[in-house]
């Protein structure tokens, strides 16, 4: 192995993809956004160059706007690699930022006019062997509405599609529903660089996507690796420098660190590599760790944005923050933004079926309904299981003023429920922790219900429509309906579930009659174990289920009879039964007459 087998310049990096979309394809974000994502996936990022003449134009009056001064992060280039917290540099206006940075260059004459390659190649070698000692401002994280955005009213005096801070408005951006402002998230940083500024080894805030506009000035490289190998990557890089891991686990969310590309290569990691031009746009994709500098002065724009592709990292997000090394505060409450979602997109499919968004929407209708379900049926489980433990039930309007507080323990943002205890009543307990922080009795605690079963089950019926809808208008046909869009209120009688939740004349598969009877409470059974439901589905098949025949019916009625004559007065006493197998007799043969009325009167068996 030669000595310069760790060297970034010298290591076999892939060329992240570049898209050329055609005006119509650039017409709008979103859909464009997520169309490329799949071919992206294995990169981690990608580079947009809009077709020509249709570039943002800069906002020239905002950036004449001069009064305000900001702070800077001083960074020492050559110290990259150590981790050192960045301490604030000079204070600027833009004016007085744009001189620094020209006249800091003048200090590099061998780079005057030079490529991207030599630019890189000076870069890390003065982060991987300290050759020179070189220290810069970086004016990162800059409001927008303090220091103005510099993307340009259109010539009709519209806002340009691709203008980052309109782009929270899309209908297909998740994060539309947040209705507070959150600087950098949903509301646009600008950034103000200079030659070797850098932005060090990070992710987004919730594994969102970003998108980075540069509108003014020298290049960028950057670097990409892809959301599949984002716990490689951390694994690698606490190898790779364990010492600055143990006096601070978190240092992957300080964004100081610069671990070089070469040794991530060196360690199996695959790193791709881009170069931004003025008038281009870079997109990372959910969990893409990312890095990169700038090769001289420039003025950058960046935003995050939630498209259909990071529902399936948005959770695993809440997940990773909640335990271990990487432990933080979230930014927003998850389980909020997907209920808001659902709500909002549930209604948006009526308005945008006749649009170019029609077919991206009905597909995030179905992407929505699954994650619902999965926050449905672990809502469901730990409900269950504390009320079983003995804490009190209450519920309580569902957006209160204080529903985003982090839980103690944890420091996600519980949103469909949380528990408090009387000895603290403003700390909030996500259900995962409820009997945590403290040593109070069960008693002592209550569980607050911010959402009913019903009302989750309500949104996923409404996205379940809103999918079949898309389904029909696009020309194709949904052969399933989804389990948990038929999941019955808590508590509800038979024939109120049939006539929400059962349309008649629809056939059901075992698995959806399997899903639909969790939560169902019938003589205080929460149904919880495959067999426990498998046992009380027949209540839901004779009461509600027209479409089954007599024969199969009767089946059924003859596995629950033996299965709740098989349960030991233990088990029926441990799940609150309050029927004994004689009294499930009386109660089968009830059902059975019930469903031989019904079939006469509907016509089925």
């Amino acid at each position: 192995m030669t000595a310069n087998a760790h060297r970034t310049i010298d290591a076999a990096l892939d060329d992240a993809p570049v898209f050329y979309p055609t005006a119509e394809e650039f017409s709008d974000p979103m859909v464009y956004l997520s169309s490329i994502e799949p071919k992206v996936r294995r990169y981690g990022i990608c580079k947009i160059v809009p077709p020509p003449g249709c570039a943002p134009a800069f906002n020239e009056d905002a950036w004449g706007r001069d009064t305000e001064r900001f702070d800077t992060k001083q960074q020492h280039i050559d110290a990259l690699k150590e981790g050192r917290t960045f301490k604030f540099g000079k204070e600027y206006t833009k004016a007085e930022y744009t001189t620094a940075a020209i006249e800091f260059d003048k200090q590099f004459s061998s780079l005057a006019g030079a490529g991207s390659e030599t630019m890189e190649r000076r870069f890390w070698d003065v982060v991987e062997t300290q050759s020179e000692k070189i220290a810069v401002d970086y004016g990162n994280d800059l409001d927008v509405n303090v220091f103005g955005s510099m993307f340009a009213a259109t010539s009709d005096g519209l806002r340009h599609p691709w203008d980052l801070g309109h782009l929270f408005a899309h209908p297909l951006n998740l994060l539309r529903v947040i209705e507070h402002e959150i600087a950098g998230v949903t509301k646009p940083w600008l950034y103000l660089g200079m030659r070797f500024a850098t932005f060090c080894w990070h992710v987004e805030d919730h594994f969102l996507c970003s998108l980075n506009y540069l509108h003014r000035g020298a290049s960028k490289t950057w670097y990409g690796i892809p959301g599949v190998d984002a716990e490689a990557f951390e694994n690698c890089a606490r190898a790779t420098v364990p010492h600055l891991f143990k006096d601070a686990p978190d240092i992957l969310h300080q964004i100081i660190t610069m671990v070089p590309p070469g040794v991530l290569v060196q360690h199996g990691i695959k790193v791709s590599r881009l170069v931004q031009n003025e008038g281009e746009f870079v997109v990372t994709f959910p969990r893409a760790y990312h890095a990169g500098f700038s090769h001289g002065f420039n003025v950058a724009e960046a935003v995050n944005f939630g498209h259909i592709g990071w529902l399936n990292f948005g959770q695993k997000a809440v997940d990773v923050y909640s335990k271990g090394a990487f432990k933080r505060n979230a930014v927003f409450a998850h389980q909020r933004l997907i209920v808001d979602a659902s709500e909002s997109f549930a209604r948006a499919y009526d308005i945008a079926r006749a649009s170019l968004q029609s077919k991206s929407i009905g597909a995030l209708t179905s992407a929505l309904r699954k994650e619902m379900e999965r926050m449905l049926s672990d809502e469901q489980y730990f409900r269950a299981s504390l009320v079983r433990r003995g804490l009190q039930l209450k519920e309580v309007k569902p957006h209160a003023d204080n529903d985003d507080v982090c839980c103690v323990r944890c420091k996600a943002i519980p949103f469909l429920s949380v528990v408090r205890c009387r000895c603290l009543p403003t700390a909030v307990r996500c259900l995962s922790h409820a009997m945590d922080a403290c040593s109070c009795e069960p008693e002592h605690r209550c569980l607050e219900i911010r959402a009913s079963v019903h009302q989750l089950s309500n949104i996923i019926l409404r996205l379940s429509h809103a999918s079949a809808r898309g389904a029909n208008h696009q020309g194709t046909r949904e052969t399933a309906t989804t389990p948990l869009s038929r999941t019955p209120a808590h508590g509800k009688d038979a024939e109120s579930i049939k006539s929400e939740h059962a349309p008649l004349g629809t056939p059901w598969t075992d698995e959806e009659l399997m899903q639909l009877v969790k939560g169902i409470k019938i003589h205080n059974i929460n149904l919880k174990s495959q067999r426990e439901s498998r046992a009380i589905m027949v209540i839901s098949i004779a009461a509600m289920i027209p479409t089954r025949t007599q024969t199969q019916v009767q089946s059924k009625l003859k596995k629950f009879e033996g299965q709740v004559r098989r349960m030991t007065a233990e088990r029926r006493a441990q799940l609150g039964i309050e029927f004994t197998p004689n009294h499930a007799d009386t109660r089968l043969l009830e059902l059975k007459r019930a469903w031989e009325k019904r079939a006469v009167n509907t016509g089925a068996g």
